[in-house]
């Protein structure tokens, strides 16, 4: 298990670009290279990151989200925690539904998701899913997943104020009206940059601030 997992997940959240890697790391978990992260949102088209496997049949599903059979029995019968979609939607639904055929088409099978209702008001839902070739999912499947299922959520919370296409949006307003900034984690490693900072002479900034310091020191 990947050592740094948990922090991929919440730099997921600033930066976009990351969802597909860390999406591929969590699935592995379960033998699931098909991983996607939908964002539903009232006010916004549905967003989705996901994994090179599942990538178009993602983009399908978002197209008609609002008519699928899915969306409407889970909304009347809600799950908690990674669950098996295989043995949680009824047969008859599973055969008239089009994202599954989708996914047949593309060679998958056994689904398990993660329903994940934020308090303002989105929903954000994690999916992998397996090859048909690697059988079903199992229980041991469903206990690796949960372990990461709660900074899977506070990423996703996180994602949902910032938008997982605007997730560098602090950088890049500070860009627009000229300023270089970066984020940082709580140990001091740069998440993110924008350009301008790119192009900032980091030793000589720290010796101008430490500099400065020193000169509030001496006059305190």
């Amino acid at each position: 298990m990947p050592e740094d997992l948990v922090e991929r997940i919440y730099e997921a959240a600033f930066q976009p670009e990351c969802w597909r890697p860390v999406l591929e790391t969590v699935g592995s978990l379960a033998t699931s290279p098909a991983g996607v992260v939908f964002l539903f949102d009232d006010l916004r088209p549905v967003q989705h990151k996901a994994t090179d496997v599942v990538a178009h049949v993602a983009h399908v599903s978002t197209e008609n989200w609002r008519e699928s059979p899915r969306v409407h029995y889970a909304q009347k019968k809600p799950f908690f925690g990674f669950t098996i979609l295989n043995d949680y939607f009824p047969p008859e639904l599973m055969a008239i539904d089009p994202c599954r055929r989708e996914l047949e088409a593309a060679g998958l099978d056994s689904e398990v998701a993660a329903m994940v209702p934020m308090p303002t008001g989105e929903l954000v839902i994690y999916s992998f899913t397996k090859l048909k070739q690697d059988g079903p999912h199992g229980g041991d499947d469903i206990l690796r997943l949960n372990r990461f299922l709660p900074h899977l959520a506070r990423a996703g919370l996180m994602a949902a104020h910032l938008g997982l296409e605007r997730a560098k949006a602090a950088t890049s307003t500070l860009q627009a009206i000229g300023l270089p900034a970066a984020v940082l984690r709580g140990n001091g490693r740069v998440m993110s940059t924008n350009a301008l900072f790119d192009g900032v002479d980091c030793d000589a900034l720290q010796s101008k601030i430490e500099r400065g310091l020193r000169q509030q020191v001496d006059v305190e």
